[in-house]
């Protein structure tokens, strides 16, 4: 909310700003959720202009030290909408990261993002 990002989408959504509803914005923050309890995919696209890449990478970085298995695939060449259109390049492999989820396997190993 306070970078911005969304034009106001957050704010509406979550029925004020943080400093009116801050539980609600507590509780939908990702990373309330370190350490997560379960396995993780996270996908961002690098060129993505509505939400900096910067986020996820901090993001799993935590989640990470927390000990969390988490998964970060960051994909070149793919904006915030690339990723669920399933005419994208990303898109395959936005499906099979969703895919390795409810397999009884490890998550597509990550440890070596693209970045």
């Amino acid at each position: 909310h306070r970078l911005d990002l969304d034009g106001g989408a957050v704010a509406e959504l979550l029925g004020g700003g943080p400093d009116e509803v801050p539980d609600r914005y507590a509780t939908t923050d990702p990373r309330s959720l370190v350490p997560i309890g379960s396995r993780t995919v996270v996908v961002h696209g690098e060129m993505d202009q509505q939400v900096p890449v910067h986020m996820s990478r901090d993001f799993v970085a935590a989640a990470r030290l927390a000990g969390s298995g988490i998964a970060y695939f960051e994909l070149s060449e793919c904006e915030h909408f690339g990723l669920i259109d399933p005419e994208s390049a990303a898109w395959p492999t936005v499906a099979a990261a969703l895919r390795s989820l409810e397999e009884d396997q490890r998550p597509i190993d990550a440890a070596s993002p693209t970045r």
